[in-house]
């Protein structure tokens, strides 16, 4: 028995890509599908926040749409996980407020 697995990362989301974007951000995965469904696994390390919480936003503090978790998922059955990198800069921007 064996397992296909693949890893893509770093996600995290950049001002340029939020208005490329408009909202679908299924064309970051649109030419990889095929590539995706020849693994088993398809996982990512997602950088950054997923949140609709509060607007899209880029370094310093980096706030991702929902919307390309759900591309994520769309793409392959994307499972994301983190390491923590820059998912703490909302607390970081509390602090300093």
């Amino acid at each position: 028995m064996s397992l296909r697995l693949m890893s893509i990362g770093d996600m995290l989301i950049h001002m340029e890509i939020v208005g490329a974007a408009k909202g679908d951000y299924r064309m970051l995965f649109q030419n990889m599908k095929d590539l995706f469904s020849k693994a088993d696994i398809v996982t990512c390390n997602q950088e950054t926040l997923l949140t609709d919480r509060i607007p899209p936003s880029g370094f310093p503090i980096f706030a991702t749409p929902t919307a390309v978790g759900h591309a994520e998922l769309e793409a392959g059955g994307i499972t994301p996980y983190s390491e923590k990198g820059k998912i703490d800069d909302l607390s970081t921007l509390a602090k300093i407020a």
